[in-house]
């Protein structure tokens, strides 16, 4: 409700508004409605430990929107590669006269009516670009592990210091958490220009490969 007061003085008029406030909105019920089964424990859990979702508090819409992407990146540790905020919406059912809020949740299939579907790591190559003056050292040009090949280049660095900052592991399944750390990681370790990690993606196979 919003109000106002003129006063006058002499040739000028001073108005002031005065905004109350209506009765805020409460969450009396919540829905969740996923594409897959398999889709509806996660996200029913989160549902359960987000006081965003609690019953008769106030139905904050800006705070609901932002939670999509917590809700996708929660999916996206999870595997689900192809799910991100633009698969998740609401519809808001209110009761005027008692200033209730149902909220449904709800988590849309593919754009071809598929269905989300977990990924996994596939194989993992690193590559260090080198200058052709290491390769007369006695350091490895290649090294090979279980589901990873560093290509070292002959690169003056313990292989196994790599391997402890790389959080990925072939056959797991797909994390953006675990890809944006790993990231992170070999920016701090301070001993390269660049870092750039290249995702090949096989919808066949919902694998990722890394480069």
């Amino acid at each position: 409700k919003v109000s106002y007061q003129v006063k006058f003085s002499r040739r000028k008029a001073k108005v002031t508004y005065k905004v109350t406030p209506g009765k805020v909105y409460v969450i009396n019920s919540k829905f969740i409605k996923t594409s897959d089964s398999a889709l509806y424990p996660l996200l029913d859990s989160f549902v359960s430990k987000s006081e965003l979702f609690r019953s008769w508090w106030p139905c904050n819409l800006n705070n609901l929107n932002l939670a999509k992407d917590d809700i996708a990146a929660l999916f996206r540790d999870a595997g689900y590669f192809t799910l991100n905020s633009n698969y998740i919406r609401y519809e808001i059912d209110t009761l005027n006269d008692k200033k209730e809020a149902a909220i449904y949740l709800m988590l849309d299939k593919l754009s071809n009516g598929e269905s989300h579907k977990k990924y996994h790591f596939g194989k993992i190559n690193v590559n260090i670009n080198t200058s052709s003056e290491y390769a007369t050292n006695n350091y490895p040009s290649v090294v090979k592990k279980p589901g990873i090949v560093l290509t070292m280049n002959h690169y003056p660095l313990d292989a196994e210091i790599l391997e402890k900052v790389i959080l990925i592991d072939s056959g797991k399944n797909f994390s953006q958490s675990k890809l944006t750390i790993t990231y992170r990681s070999l920016v701090d370790l301070g001993l390269f220009s660049s870092v750039d990690i290249r995702q090949d993606v096989d919808e066949k196979t919902h694998t990722i490969a890394l480069t």
